[in-house]
């Protein structure tokens, strides 16, 4: 259990984090969908782009922010020591 002098640091670190990865990932999704009818005049495997990366693309990238943030989550626990010994 972090002491009040502590706890204000880490969830200060936490929260830049979490915002760093919905913000990229809202981001990347408002670009896709900027840049969809333009997209759209390019295929991949018979598929327009702009369909191809909202349907495929976002949640490949989304997986990926996830398994990021869940690790770089992992070391601001260490860092603080708040880590879960599993």
């Amino acid at each position: 259990m972090l002491d009040h002098k502590h706890r204000r640091p880490y969830w200060l670190e936490t929260r830049r984090l979490m915002l760093f990865v919905i913000l990229s990932l809202m981001g990347g999704l408002t670009l896709v969908l900027m840049f969809m009818g333009w997209l759209d005049t390019f295929t991949i495997v018979g598929f327009p782009v702009g369909y191809f990366l909202l349907a495929h693309g976002f949640i490949i990238a989304a997986f990926v922010g996830f398994v990021w943030h869940g690790h770089e989550q992992d070391h601001i626990d260490h860092r603080h020591g708040t880590h879960e010994d599993i």
